[in-house]
């Protein structure tokens, strides 16, 4: 999780919908106002907002498994249901059956995540993925692909139990998740390994008219780590690895 850019204003449909409803409300509706053009424009909003990935666990949204998440639940704050300040795109939270075991592992209620683990919760801990900071992350990613409250990085002993609850309020360490983690991590480390092992190996000596291949300078090299040390921040559910 880390955090998302704000919607601060209503896509047209929605504006045009809050414009002329007398009592405005989220569902149904909203949802069936201009035959569903506003809602989709809406969740497309978001979505682009949001890169293509889920507001919380950060898995690619597909159009089989996304939905609209209100953070304060709409149940308890109808005031705030059209509230796009309110809102973010989710995944369906490991509850629709598919053959990607990053979205779905059974049994399915023991992988249950985001939104589908979250319900109806309103919980003051509860951290907004919009009020993170960019940088640093108040997450870290350990090596079995668990994520936790990086102390190092947040603020707090309060901040720490907020991010720890967020944690465990959304499922963001059930065992679908986890294991796709480590897998990211698992394999960008080889290929990292493998990086440096090329690096120190200047190749065949090469024979007569063939050139042998050139060893990589150590600013190439520096370079190329680099860039697969990004990959591996950006493959895990969240930045700031340890």
């Amino acid at each position: 999780m880390k955090r998302i850019r704000t919607m601060n204003e209503p896509p047209p449909g929605l504006s045009s919908y809050l414009e002329q409803a007398t009592a405005p409300s989220y569902a149904p509706e909203f949802r069936d106002y201009e035959g569903g053009v506003a809602y989709n424009e809406l969740i497309a909003g978001l979505i682009a907002l949001q890169r293509g990935r889920c507001g919380y666990c950060e898995v690619n949204l597909a159009d089989f498994d996304h939905q609209l998440e209100h953070i304060a639940p709409q149940s308890r704050h109808p005031e705030r249901a059209l509230d796009t300040k309110n809102m973010l795109a989710s995944c369906k939270g490991g509850s629709v059956p598919s053959e990607d075991k990053e979205r779905f592992l059974k049994p399915p209620k023991r992988n249950l995540s985001c939104g589908q683990a979250k319900g109806s919760l309103d919980d003051p801990q509860f951290r907004d993925p919009h009020t993170l900071p960019a940088l640093p992350s108040l997450l870290v990613v350990r090596h079995d692909g668990r994520i936790h409250a990086d102390p190092n990085a947040c603020q707090s002993e309060e901040e720490i139990a907020q991010i720890e609850k967020t944690i465990t309020v959304l499922g963001l360490n059930v065992e679908r998740l986890r294991m796709a983690r480590q897998k990211r991590w698992e394999n960008l480390l080889e290929n990292l390994g493998t990086t440096f092992r090329e690096g120190q190996n200047d190749g065949p000596s090469g024979s007569e008219g063939v050139a042998a291949p050139a060893r990589r300078s150590p600013s190439e090299l520096f370079h190329h780590k680099a860039q697969l040390l990004r990959q591996v921040r950006r493959a895990c559910a969240c930045t700031g690895t340890r």
